[in-house]
């Protein structure tokens, strides 16, 4: 993403889209890419995936990762502390 015509990265402009896609985690929540190219049979297994994972237990929940890596694994709803982050 963010590939110029030649192919190359430009930095500056992937460094900027980056932290637009931070500002949209930590303000409002989500963010949504569209023309990725990921077909509408692997989206729905996805969605369908996230909302069985989501409808288990709070118990199985937990016992997901959290906490082995930053970010990683399953965080409770309202959980305020957000992974570490580099600046660039």
């Amino acid at each position: 993403f963010l590939t110029t015509a030649r192919g190359d990265r430009d930095k500056k402009q992937f460094f900027a889209a980056a932290n637009e896609v931070r500002v949209a985690c930590e303000k409002v929540g989500f963010f949504y890419i569209k023309n990725h190219g990921v077909g509408e049979n692997t989206i729905q297994e996805i969605i369908e995936a996230a909302r069985a994972y989501h409808n288990l237990p709070e118990e199985v929940k937990k016992a997901t990762g959290s906490g082995k890596v930053d970010g990683a694994g399953y965080l409770p709803f309202n959980h305020k502390k957000l992974p570490r982050r580099s600046r660039e």
